[in-house]
């Protein structure tokens, strides 16, 4: 039977996602549950673990009359043809599914999955509201009957989108999805599960390394000098993913230590988003995270958020080595690996997609470079393209090639763009011309 989606919740014997003990399933017609199903599931074995039990009740007796999953799938799985499948905090349910029908070499359904959490981020965004079940339900006035009740949790689960679709005045869950592009909807076979907890919350992943990482710990070096020029200075920044090339705690560290400051989350006073490697079991198999997409729907909406990949991000923290020299951390260019402006309308369009010019605008203007102590005037001679990881939202960075004193440098945009604004340039007493 076809529903406008199926709401479901798992519950886990112990640390093991291949554990479920019970499940419970709200299929979801003209924004009403219609249909309800729960089921108490022999697990593989009786290792049942406490913690587990004090959070959701079932304990080894409650199920040793209970069907082993492949049992329940036969009744179940009809639920799982053509209908898009809902759970809040969703990668941990669909683990559990996945891990469920590998053990017992079941044959792999497809189906699309979405997430209650990003739903209900969409009406709720930068209120404050936690991401938890009943942090949402309590927000939306969605009653949550016994949590940890797979089959309450199930029902609340369905409820918390279904009021998301009435407050945000559509139809149903597809136009819902119309509305809100962006939203991440994601292939159930495309799932790398997880395996299991560290902790026994669903909000513990085994490999979630930056758990650890308190922004509130991050303070300035007290014998740090800020070079108020730098382009992280009194900005907003944001780490997303992992750098290959040094800890998150490190790079947050430079970023404070350059006047930064780093935030949690991503908003409309984002500056910068620095995007590093995903965990595709987490974020989904396009590599793409929440504070990615959330960045880059702020952006088509008018923001101006950098979203630098990992290169980019290390040449912008790179620091000169000389008073008075060139920064010497840009590297040096061989022009054959430069696209040259053949035309200066070429040129034109290139600085309004760098918002060097502004969209209008039909004439170079003066375009500036800072060393450590002196700024100069530069020509934009090119630019070369190199690619990038494919966790980004573009697989491609471009770097503006300059000329300075007869050197030519590559520098990145988003560096340069700092540059032009007049506060930068009218620090400096002496603005340098081009020689030559």
């Amino acid at each position: 039977m076809l529903f406008d989606f199926v709401a479901i919740d798992f519950e886990t014997a112990n640390n093991n996602f291949n554990s479920a003990c019970s499940l419970g399933i709200a299929a979801v017609k003209n924004n009403k549950i219609c249909k309800k199903d729960y089921f108490l599931i022999h697990p593989p074995t009786l290792d049942f673990n406490k913690k587990n039990i004090s959070i959701n009740g079932i304990t080894p007796k409650d199920i040793e009359n209970s069907p082993l999953f492949p049992d329940i799938w036969n009744d179940i799985h009809t639920y799982f043809d053509d209908n898009i499948i809902i759970a809040h905090n969703a990668v941990f349910d669909m683990s559990v599914l996945k891990n469920c029908l590998l053990e017992y070499d079941i044959s792999m359904p497809n189906f699309n999955y979405i997430c209650s959490i990003p739903i209900s981020t969409k009406l709720c965004g930068g209120k404050g509201i936690g991401k938890s079940l009943e942090d949402r339900a309590k927000y939306f006035g969605v009653d949550l009957g016994h949590h940890h009740n797979s089959l309450d949790d199930a029902a609340a689960c369905a409820n918390l989108v279904i009021e998301c679709i009435k407050r945000a005045h559509k139809k149903n869950l597809e136009s819902f999805c119309h509305t809100y592009t962006s939203l991440p909807i994601k292939t159930f076979k495309d799932l790398n599960p997880q395996k299991g907890f560290i902790a026994n919350t669903k909000n513990s992943f085994t490999n979630n390394k930056f758990n650890t990482v308190k922004i509130s710990e991050i303070k300035p070096d007290n014998d740090n000098i800020i070079d108020t020029s730098n382009p992280f200075y009194n900005k907003n920044v944001v780490f997303t993913g992992e750098l290959k090339s040094l800890g998150r705690k490190e790079a947050m560290q430079k970023v404070v230590n350059l006047g930064g400051t780093l935030k949690s989350g991503v908003s409309k006073k984002t500056d910068y988003l620095i995007v590093g490697n995903q965990d595709k079991s987490l974020v989904g198999e396009n590599g793409i995270s929440s504070k990615e997409e959330k960045a880059a729907e702020l952006n088509e909406n008018g923001s101006s958020i950098k979203i630098l990949n990992e290169s980019e991000f290390l040449e912008l923290i790179k620091t000169p080595n000389k008073e008075n020299s060139f920064d010497d951390s840009n590297e040096v260019v061989d022009l054959n690996s430069t696209i040259i402006f053949n035309t200066l309308d070429d040129k034109i369009n290139k600085l309004r997609e760098w918002k060097l010019l502004s969209r209008t605008a039909a004439d170079l203007k003066d375009i500036y470079y800072k060393n450590k102590n002196e700024t100069y005037k530069c020509d934009i001679i090119g630019y070369s393209t190199k690619k990038t990881n494919l966790n980004c939202l573009s697989q491609f960075y471009e770097t503006i090639v300059i000329k300075v004193n007869d050197k030519i440098i590559r520098i990145a945009p988003a560096y340069l763009l700092d540059m032009q604004k007049k506060d930068f340039y009218l620090s400096y007493n002496s603005v340098q011309p081009i020689i030559g």
